[in-house]
């Protein structure tokens, strides 16, 4: 499975924000194993190196219910990255907000506002519009409240992208940055051989702030680097 993240402002420099389905098995509600974090990520590079994660923190509501995108969020802690060496070797590459900007967060938001949704779309064989999760794609679009739920939604036009993908307000396209209000759980009308016509994504509000605190207060430190080698030749990725 893939999901897109986002790094995210946090006193350890070490905090990244994805969907809940994304870090914790839907069916047996436990943390999945062995995940990583791609900074940057294109086309089989990863030029800020590779994070493995390490603590994970989603809503207890995601627990309770799994298929309701109101709760579809979370943290994970990373330690520090790991890259690779002209000799072979994996080397530790330092912590992840010394490498990359990190985004900053917003809660309690008005619901209607204009927002930029970002992920990665990945397309099965047979659709007409193949995207293989090699790049990254965002739309924009005014939000409001998703029929029968707390959830958001933002109708845009958009392809079929990964879950996990950061919501942010008030985005600087020259930056790169701005402050991320959601993360992207899924898709409007996302039927087979169709276009779908927007993203659904979490309200974020106290209970979110409370479970940011937490996690933001989480150290992790130096990767395995014996353990990330056969990792980092696994992934077949280009660190450099």
């Amino acid at each position: 499975m893939h999901c897109a993240a986002t790094a995210v402002q946090s006193r350890e420099q070490n905090l990244i924000m994805t969907s809940a389905r994304c870090l914790v098995d839907p069916r047996t509600r436990k943390g999945y194993k062995g995940l990583v974090f791609i900074p940057q990520y294109h086309d089989k590079t990863a030029p800020q190196g590779v994070y493995l994660l390490k603590d994970l923190f989603v809503p207890p509501g995601f627990l309770d219910d799994t298929s309701d995108p109101a709760y579809d969020y979370g943290f994970a802690t990373v330690y520090n990255g790991a890259g690779s060496h002209p000799s072979g070797r994996a080397v530790d590459v330092g912590p992840l907000g010394a490498n990359v900007p990190t985004q900053g967060l917003e809660w309690n938001r008005r619901v209607s506002n204009r927002y930029h949704a970002f992920g990665y779309p990945r397309t099965p064989t047979g659709e007409p519009r193949l995207f293989p999760g090699s790049a990254l794609q965002w739309c924009e679009g005014t939000s409001g409240r998703m029929s029968g739920h707390e959830a958001l939604t933002i109708e845009c036009r958009i392809d079929r992208m990964a879950p996990g993908g950061p919501v942010i307000d008030a985005f600087d396209q020259r930056k790169g940055l701005g402050y991320v209000v959601g993360v992207v759980s899924g898709l409007l009308g996302d039927t087979p051989g169709e276009r779908p016509g927007g993203v659904a994504f979490a309200y974020f509000n106290s209970l979110f702030a409370d479970i940011y605190a937490k996690a933001s207060t989480h150290t992790t430190g130096q990767p395995d680097l014996a353990a990330m080698k056969p990792v980092l030749y696994e992934l077949n990725l280009k660190t450099d």
